[in-house]
């Protein structure tokens, strides 16, 4: 062989050997240089966590469901207030002796929205919304105690579905918000705001 050729081999061999040895330490290329039985297996996904299960979104019509068993459930639970009557408590200052209820003009629901004004007709308490819904219920039906125990009652229900509706949006569980709605609805912690006026 003459001296170009073996020159050639050698530095072809030599060429080589470095690019072997260039694709074993470059990470990109070492998996193409291994064998295939050396291969490392093909990565499968997780199977999914109950969490994961968990978090699956519920049917829409759930929330209906809910809001349903809600309003049955609450009204069930304090219909028998709606027979009740004013007492003697606070009833007489709050709304069979309050002038500023008898009549709903501007000046009687700025008063009420006022909270410098003198309280004493109004219970000394600044709770503005509920003497304004005394106010509506007294022109809509005079001094019924039926019509103020309804309208407890009715803002009762709409505040369980306010906190079915939060509590479902804060969990992302529409499940987890009709249980907290139903809990609230016949919570008896609520028994002074609903059936008392």
């Amino acid at each position: 062989m003459s001296k170009k050729k073996k020159k050639k081999t050698q530095a072809s061999k030599q060429s080589s050997a470095k690019q072997s040895n260039r694709q074993s330490t470059d990470p990109t290329t070492a998996k193409a240089a291994q064998p295939a039985s050396e291969k490392s297996p093909p990565v499968s996904k997780a199977p999914k966590t109950e969490r994961q299960s968990a978090a699956l979104p519920s049917p829409p019509w759930l929330l209906w469901v809910f809001a349903g068993a809600i309003v049955v459930s609450a009204c069930v639970a304090y219909w028998p207030g709606l027979g009740n009557g004013f007492t003697n408590w606070d009833d007489n200052w709050l709304i069979t002796g309050n002038r500023f209820i008898r009549d709903l003009s501007w000046q009687n629901i700025q008063t009420m929205f006022n909270p410098m004004a003198p309280r004493e007709e109004l219970g000394n308490e600044y709770l503005p919304l509920r003497d304004l819904s005394y106010a509506i219920n007294y022109a809509f039906d005079g001094l019924n105690p039926r019509a103020y125990h309804a309208t407890n009652l009715l803002l009762h229900v709409f505040n369980s579905l306010l906190v079915m509706l939060f509590a479902a949006r804060l969990t992302g569980r529409r499940w987890i918000g009709g249980i907290a709605g139903l809990l609230f609805a016949v919570h008896p912690v609520h028994v002074e705001a609903v059936s008392w006026l």
